[in-house]
C-alpha cells in the first residue's frame, strides 16, 4: 500500500464494488462549478494493488490519478485538500512520493507519455543573425524584451520580414520555426505577426523541466517571456497542448487576452479544471500592457494573488473582463 493511498483511506469509507470502486459523495462538485454539493455518491475512487489511485465524480467530471513513480499532481493536491488534509500533509506526502518516485526509476522505466512531440527541424530557408538594427533594438528595449529571448533578424524582404524582429522557437535544442513581429508602420494589408510552427507547438516547454509550483499560461509568445510561463500561440488550445501542459505536474494558471477572443481560452481552462487569472489591471489588454505599466515583478505577482480556480466564477469573470 502506498503512503498516498494509506492518507486517503482515513477519509474514504465505504463498500467497494465487485470492479473495486468506492463510492461517496464528491467533494469536488461545489468547486467544480455545480450549484449544490453532491448528495448521490456520485464520487468514486479506486485503489490499484501496485498503490496507484484513480478518482472520478459521474457529476462535476473530475479526474485524477497517481500511479507509483509519479511525482504528485496539482489535480490530486486539489482533492486532498478539499478532503481537508492541510497545506503540511500535503507537502509531506509530495516528498515522501517524490522520494519513493526516485527509488522507483532505479528499476523501472518512466511511465511512458500518451504523445511524444516529434517536431523536425525547421529550415527557414534564408539566413538569421543577431539583431544589429537599432529600430529594432530600440524597439525591444522599450517594450523591456530585449534581454529575455535571443532575437534574430534576416536580410530577406519576402513578406517584408527584413523588418521584423525574429524570435526562434526551440524545443529539444533545436529550429523548429518562428515568430515574425513587424517593427514600425504597419503597412497596409500586412500581418503584424508571421508564425511559422509545428502542429500543436507550445512555446516555453524547455523552460519547465525543473519542478515549480504554477505555470502560467498565456496566448501570446512575448507574455510568456514576460512571465517566465508557455503560450499556446493563440487563444485557442488543442488536447495535445493541454496533455503537455498537464504533463509538467504543475498547476496551470491562465491568464487570457482581454478581448472577446480570450473568452474561448477562459472556457477551455474551465473546462479542464485549471484556474484563470483576472487581474484588476487599469487598460491592460495583456500581459505586455501591464509589464509597461505596473513594472514586471508586479505584473506577475498580481496574476498569482488573482488566480481564481471555481470555473463558475472563472466563467463569469470572463464575460466581465474578456469583451
Amino acid at each position: 500500500m502506498s503512503a498516498l493511498q494509506t492518507l486517503l483511506r482515513t477519509r474514504v469509507h465505504g463498500k467497494a464494488s465487485p470492479k473495486g470502486w468506492v463510492s461517496f459523495n464528491c467533494p469536488m462538485c461545489v468547486v467544480n462549478g455545480q450549484s449544490r454539493p453532491d448528495t448521490k455518491r456520485r464520487g468514486g475512487i479506486i485503489f490499484s494493488p501496485d498503490g496507484g489511485v484513480s478518482y472520478h465524480c459521474f457529476n462535476c467530471n473530475f479526474r485524477t490519478g497517481w500511479m507509483p513513480g509519479w511525482s504528485l499532481g496539482f489535480k490530486m493536491r486539489k482533492l486532498l485538500r478539499q478532503f481537508g488534509f492541510d497545506e503540511a500533509d500535503i507537502q509531506r506526502l509530495s516528498l515522501e512520493l517524490l522520494s519513493q518516485a526516485d527509488l522507483e526509476r532505479l528499476v523501472k522505466r518512466e511511465p511512458e507519455l500518451q504523445w511524444q512531440p516529434d517536431w523536425p527541424e525547421f529550415d527557414p530557408g534564408f539566413d538569421m543573425q543577431p539583431i544589429k538594427d537599432p529600430v529594432k533594438l530600440k524597439y525591444l528595449e522599450e517594450r523591456q524584451l530585449l534581454d529575455l529571448a535571443v532575437w534574430l533578424e534576416t536580410d530577406y524582404d519576402f513578406a517584408n520580414l527584413n523588418k521584423r524582429i525574429l524570435l526562434p522557437y526551440v524545443y529539444d535544442n533545436k529550429l523548429i520555426g518562428y515568430l515574425a513581429r513587424y517593427v514600425g508602420e504597419l503597412p497596409p494589408k500586412t500581418s503584424k505577426y508571421i508564425r511559422k510552427a509545428p502542429a500543436d507547438f507550445v512555446f516555453g516547454l524547455d523552460h519547465h523541466k525543473a519542478q515549480r509550483q504554477y505555470v502560467i499560461v498565456s496566448e501570446g509568445e512575448f507574455d510568456a517571456l514576460f512571465t517566465g510561463g508557455v503560450s499556446v500561440g493563440s487563444n485557442s488550445i488543442s488536447q495535445r497542448q493541454i496533455q503537455l501542459i498537464e504533463e509538467l505536474n504543475i498547476e496551470p494558471i491562465v491568464i487570457p487576452d482581454r478581448d472577446q477572443a480570450g473568452r474561448q481560452l477562459v472556457e477551455r481552462a474551465a473546462e479542464y479544471g485549471w484556474s484563470v487569472s483576472f487581474p484588476e489591471w487599469e487598460d491592460c489588454k495583456d500581459v505586455a500592457d501591464a509589464v509597461l505599466r505596473y513594472g514586471r515583478l508586479f505584473a506577475v505577482y498580481s496574476i498569482l494573488q488573482a488566480a481564481e480556480h471555481s470555473p463558475t466564477k472563472i466563467r463569469l469573470l470572463g464575460r466581465k473582463y474578456c469583451q
